[in-house]
């Protein structure tokens, strides 16, 4: 008994595509039937895709466009900070200089 290899069609253009050939004409149009599904399928993946990429893309323009909404919340709270910070940095010395004191004794 010899194995036969499958025959296949190659449809080239932009990607590749494959389709297996059958040894009845019934078997090969409906091989390529699938095939054509296939790229109709994949088709309308990519323009779901891209037309959810494009909406996105609006949205972010528009983000960018309004800018960040607590923007001068964020500058009163960062000056907050530098003043607690500075607060901070001169409790630190305070009791060092007392720390030093002592030991000094």
């Amino acid at each position: 008994m010899q194995l036969r290899q499958p025959a296949c069609l190659e449809l080239a253009g932009q990607a590749l595509h494959e389709a297996e050939l059958s040894d009845t004409p019934l078997g090969l149009i409906a091989s390529l039937e699938s095939q054509l599904r296939r790229m109709e399928e994949e088709v309308d993946g990519h323009r779901t895709g891209g037309s959810r990429m494009h909406c996105t893309a609006a949205q972010l323009q528009q983000s960018l466009a309004t800018g960040f909404q607590h923007s001068e919340r964020l500058a009163k709270l960062r000056k907050q900070q530098a003043v607690l910070n500075e607060e901070l940095q001169a409790s630190q010395g305070d009791s060092m200089a007392v720390t030093e004191a002592v030991v000094a004794e």
